[in-house]
């Protein structure tokens, strides 16, 4: 349709482009004669008029002018007039800049759109944050979840508020922030995400700074993740109906393994001479090696033969094995085998890899050896399978408990 509109009318593009320009102009000359009459008033008031000067009246904020005196200038007229002149220019000036605020974003949005015959004019931002944020050196999985909730955010300017990112107010970003919880049901610690994403785009693609204070980070309570049993883990395995889907799940218990690296695996990545496993690129960026499950072996070894031998990756997609699976393929499969053993949908994929830390500990393995195995940046990440583990503080015993005496009559 808009397409269209400029087809068939070649002057609305150069008419809309003169009034953005003359609109602009307005308003700072505007601004500029409420500036200057503010100097001439302020350099020529004799002392009967230093008094509070009420430029708007009935609003919810007053602006009050102390006018000053030099001693070389003593022209009352040249100042009453000056002085009546002030309010109806900033009178005029405020009305302008409302208007403007809000019907000259909405010129500018449309202009662009009739400009690039309505392609999607918010590429050049998105492709701009991409190659701006690439520059930290962060994993291609990284870099495509935060591009996610860019995407996300020029669609809704698009859209819903019909604006270019510049002209976004405070207020606005934060209805924005509010829909996106609301619609799309995410949790603080996603929001947050978002929110840190909008910063980095704020800062390096539009050049304009960040208030922390408008748009502060959300706080959220700290849960501590279901871990299956090691029984609810063997019949969880033994219930996948897929050799694939056995063969993920039991390397993801056996070696504590996270989806992505799963699903990354390639065939010389196991090397079964020394019963480990080589992770490459993991999610700090780092190589690890893992511990290699002879049950698990046994388990890949079979899907290995049943598969016609895969040597590229070792869990190709179906219809294309120059590519890995998807991350969100065994999810699927998981809670299907859950709902056919009447259990609740609790277990995910990473809840294999906090049971495989948390039965390490309670079999009496160290936090360094376990976080050396499950690739933890921080000893912090490692500490919460001492609350996790059945026996992680049931052993410990209460120093009141410790004491001789006060025992109740």
């Amino acid at each position: 349709m808009l397409i269209l509109i400029v087809q068939k009318t070649n002057l609305l593009l150069p008419t809309l482009y003169w009034l953005i320009i003359f609109s602009y102009f307005v308003r700072n000359t505007l601004h500029f004669a409420f500036l200057l009459l503010y100097q001439v008033a302020s350099a020529t008031a004799s002392p009967q008029y230093m008094k509070p000067l009420l430029f708007q009246k009935n609003s919810s904020f007053c602006v009050y002018v102390v006018l000053l005196r030099y001693p070389y200038l003593n022209n009352k007229q040249y100042t009453q007039t000056a002085m009546l002149m002030l309010p109806w220019i900033f009178k005029l000036n405020n009305y302008i800049s409302v208007f403007l605020s809000v019907h000259l974003p909405f010129l500018k949005y449309f202009y662009f759109l009739l400009h690039f015959k309505g392609a999607f004019i918010m590429d050049n931002y998105l492709n701009s944050f991409r190659e701006m944020i690439s520059l930290r050196g962060l994993t291609d999985h990284t870099l495509k979840n935060y591009c996610t909730y860019i995407r996300a955010y020029l669609d809704y300017l698009s859209t819903c508020l019909h604006k270019l990112p510049e002209d976004v107010s405070w207020p606005e970003l934060r209805d924005y922030i509010r829909w996106l919880q609301n619609s799309r049901n995410l949790s603080d610690r996603t929001i947050n995400c978002a929110i840190s994403q909008l910063r980095f785009f704020t800062l390096y693609v539009l050049h304009q700074p960040w208030d922390d204070t408008q748009l502060p980070m959300r706080r959220f309570d700290e849960y501590l993740p279901f871990v299956p049993s090691k029984q609810e883990v063997s019949i969880l395995i033994d219930s996948m109906p897929d050799l694939k889907q056995k063969a993920m799940v039991a390397l993801m218990y056996s070696s504590g393994l996270r989806i992505g690296e799963v699903c990354h695996l390639r065939y010389e990545d196991i090397q079964r001479k020394n019963m480990r496993i080589h992770i490459r690129h993991g999610k700090n960026r780092s190589d690890r090696y893992a511990i290699l499950s002879k049950r698990a072996l046994d388990i890949l070894t079979a899907y290995w033969f049943a598969f016609g031998k895969p040597v590229g990756w070792l869990f190709p997609k179906q219809h294309d094995s120059s590519k890995p699976i998807d991350t969100f393929y065994l999810s699927r499969h998981i809670h299907e085998v859950e709902r056919s053993l009447g259990w609740e949908q609790r277990i995910t994929c990473h809840s294999l890899r906090h049971a495989f830390g948390t039965h390490l500990y309670e079999d009496g393995v160290d936090l360094l050896t376990i976080k050396a195995l499950l690739g933890h940046k921080s000893i912090h990440s490692t500490t919460i399978y001492v609350h996790l583990a059945s026996n992680g503080t049931s052993d410990a015993v209460s120093p009141f408990d410790l004491m001789g005496g006060g025992h109740a009559q």
